[in-house]
């Protein structure tokens, strides 16, 4: 709590030129995780002034004991931590994906990506959640354009013809032109707008956790594909893995029951022999897995962005990194609004938003879905079209590029921090 009192009395004063100063909007932003946050700073980058309420507890935000979940971090993602000025604090906690190897059980034929694909790049960076939302949650709080009210809650949104009435605890209140949801998976600011929000249960259960293998990494990331779902190994530091485990949930229980060493074997049966002996580094955690898709991102002064937006299977590592792609969007167009003196609430602004994000979002969520349901089956036929597909990708170099490219987030139009450029 000390570390808090700090961000509280003694934040940094930045220097703004005429293009840096204030400019007489903001934003209350519903949700201090990685995507609010990074909406927050972006804003500010640009001037724009914003408000954040979150009811976690900083306490626990800021806690260092390891909770099973990492992050894979795109290069489309590092260049917007880089043009933010956060990476040289978060590199510090990082570890590069130079290769990705994607195969199935029981089946020849796999995809093996390295940096010759992706111009000489680390296609991404595997971090630890805990590193990423503590860095994320200081630099929030450093910063005199983002008001925070941390341990806080919105209780009511009235809507008016120019301006949102948010109710806070206590009776507070805020008056914005622009309310936007960063409030995760059953997002309350998203209900209250008469959003509906389609989703589904995977029936599967995420295992993670962390392990030390025999043979080093060599910072390949692992899919392998199995029937009873997908399990990726990720590159950390010291030579240690992550894995995420995809796996039937009656099953996945059971594993949970077993020993460290008879799980570690479990696991090591599954994944094979390439990386040599596996041994747990870490508990192990378990998380439900479903998907979210909201049709509509916006409503009546509101935008919807992260897990609030769409919720996407852990398979291809990609969820984080399209909240973060949600969140530079916005930042640019209501920053673009802003500048030309357009109510940044409005509904020509709030549908660029839209149009922009719908395509990446609608892409990303149909294929991680195809992945998953395609390959979490044990039937022949299917396993052979599957080994057919994987060879044909891996020999196909314009193929394999357009999906490292999809992989790294540099598809399509991108936003300027997308491209490492300021706002």
């Amino acid at each position: 709590m000390n570390e808090i009192r700090v961000f509280k009395f003694f934040k940094i004063v930045y220097s703004f030129g005429m293009m840096n100063q204030p400019l007489d909007v903001s934003t209350l932003i519903v949700g201090a995780g990685p995507v609010g946050a990074t909406l927050a700073l972006a804003l500010a980058q640009a001037g724009v002034k914003s408000a954040i309420v979150d009811t976690c507890d900083p306490a626990q935000v800021l806690k260092k004991e390891f909770d099973g979940r990492t992050i894979a971090i795109s290069h489309g993602s590092h260049l917007i931590f880089k043009a933010l000025g956060l990476w040289e604090e978060l590199s510090s906690f990082v570890e590069p994906i130079k290769k990705i190897h994607i195969s199935q059980a029981n089946y020849l034929g796999y995809v093996h990506y390295d940096e010759k694909d992706s111009d000489g790049f680390a296609m991404g960076y595997i971090i630890e959640n805990r590193h990423l939302r503590r860095i994320l949650f200081k630099a929030i709080f450093n910063n005199p354009l983002i008001n925070c009210r941390i341990s806080n809650h919105v209780k009511s949104l009235d809507r008016q013809p120019f301006f949102i009435e948010a109710t806070l605890e206590q009776q507070e209140k805020l008056k914005v032109p622009l309310v936007v949801a960063a409030d995760g998976r059953n997002s309350i600011t998203r209900q209250q707008a008469g959003l509906k929000a389609h989703a589904w249960s995977y029936q599967q259960i995420a295992l993670v956790g962390v392990l030390k293998t025999e043979f080093p990494h060599e910072n390949i990331a692992f899919e392998h594909f199995l029937p009873s779902g997908p399990l990726a190994l990720l590159p950390m530091q010291n030579d240690l893995c992550s894995f995420v485990w995809s796996i039937d949930k009656q099953f996945g229980e059971h594993l949970l029951t077993l020993s460290e060493q008879e799980f570690s074997d479990q696991l090591r049966a599954s994944f094979g022999d390439y990386l040599g002996k596996f041994e747990l580094a870490s508990q192990r955690w378990s998380y439900p897995l479903g998907g979210i898709l909201v049709p509509q991102l916006i409503a009546e002064r509101l935008a919807l962005i992260g897990d609030a937006a769409h919720v996407i299977h852990p398979v291809a590592g990609q969820g984080l990194n399209l909240g973060f792609r949600d969140a530079v969007t916005l930042a640019e167009v209501l920053v673009d609004a802003a500048r030309v003196g357009i109510d940044i609430g409005s509904a020509q602004v709030l549908e660029r938003y839209q149009r922009w994000r719908r395509f990446d979002v609608l892409t990303l969520t149909s294929v991680t879905d195809l992945l998953v349901r395609s390959f979490s089956n044990d039937s022949k036929l299917i396993g052979n079209l599957r080994m057919i597909g994987l060879r044909l990708t891996h020999r196909l170099p314009v193929l394999k590029r357009v999906m490292t490219q999809h992989a790294m987030g540099l598809l399509g139009e991108k936003p300027r921090l997308l491209q490492g450029l300021p706002l």
